[in-house]
């Protein structure tokens, strides 16, 4: 017995519906359409410099590791601390995973503790960052105010301030009311007596070169010595006048005619020795030279006599008329 299949025809408005119900059923996943960020491992944390206090700018690298295929990279923005400023937030890919560098400065003591930060597929959270204070640990209440300190050398210029506006203009003034007149009549002392030293000193170099010297050669640098200290204190030109002609000039400058005589006869003998020859021993040689360093030194005397007492009346003068 033949059994025959008999086989039903849809319609196609079935058809039709069930297209639509294949569509509109959801398809159950396969695979999860997104992950969830990880946290990840970190291995060390450090900071630079290891020792920091409050106040300190500080940079701490945060080593951590990653699962296969996860891309750490840095969020759109850093995120923000209570306890300092955040400065700057750096990602480094080193040896064996990566390391996030932080730029911070704190301003609190204690232990603080960085917020959570995502990092692309991964995320760090729960670090620590220990503050130490520099004050001591037992220390809990503030410090008194302390005095201001001076900046170095605030002494010497205050020092040197009091100088410029007191010492100084009192030393100005004592100068113009005392100390010019007196400043004045030194330099006037020392330019009358600038002759004598000059030929003081030369006297005394002839005395010691007069050995090695020929007669000749004596009388010239000695009369020399003694024509230039003439024309400087008589303001006359003693070197083209005769011992003749100095005769006179003497009268008026040597009044002692012993001196007079001395100084004639060590020109006249010096004379002899340059124009005629005539030979001079050491011991003639030492005593004119002492006659005419004698000499001088009689004259300067009885100069600073008649100095001293010209000074004395100018004094009185201007005693008197300052009581006036």
């Amino acid at each position: 017995m033949r059994r025959h299949c008999a086989r039903r025809r849809l319609s196609p408005a079935a058809v039709v519906l069930l297209l639509l119900a294949l569509f509109l059923t959801p398809t159950p996943p396969t695979a999860a359409q997104s992950e969830e960020p990880q946290e990840a491992e970190i291995e060390r944390t450090t900071f630079l410099p290891q020792v920091f206090y409050v106040g300190d700018r500080v940079e701490m690298r945060v080593a951590f590791r990653t699962s296969p295929g996860a891309a750490p990279r840095l969020p759109a923005e850093s995120p923000s601390i209570a306890w300092g400023t955040l400065h700057r937030v750096r990602l480094a890919e080193v040896s064996g995973g990566w390391e996030l560098r932080v730029a911070f400065t704190p301003y609190q003591p204690g232990t603080q503790t960085l917020p959570a930060m995502e990092l692309g597929d991964v995320y760090l959270r729960g670090i620590d960052v220990p503050v130490p204070s520099i004050l001591d640990a037992d220390r809990s209440e503030l410090a008194p105010l302390r005095d201001q300190l001076l900046l170095p050398a605030t002494r010497m210029l205050l020092a040197a301030a009091v100088a410029v506006l007191v010492i100084i203009p009192a030393v100005w003034f004592v100068f113009f009311r005392w100390g010019r007149r007196r400043f004045r009549d030194l330099l006037t002392r020392y330019r009358d007596a600038l002759p004598y030293r000059r030929i003081n000193r030369s006297l005394r170099q002839l005395g010691n070169e007069m050995d090695d010297m020929s007669d000749r050669d004596f009388y010239i640098q000695l009369l020399s010595d003694f024509r230039s200290y003439l024309s400087r204190r008589m303001h006359t030109e003693a070197f083209s006048a005769t011992t003749e002609e100095l005769a006179g000039e003497l009268e008026r400058y040597i009044p002692t005619e012993e001196d007079r005589e001395a100084v004639l006869e060590v020109f006249k003998f010096g004379d002899r020795v340059k124009f005629a020859s005539q030979r001079a021993s050491t011991r003639a040689r030492s005593d004119h030279l002492e006659a005419v360093m004698r000499v001088l030194r009689h004259v300067e005397r009885k100069r600073e006599s008649r100095n001293r007492t010209r000074e004395e009346k100018v004094r009185e003068k201007r005693g008197a008329h300052s009581g006036v």
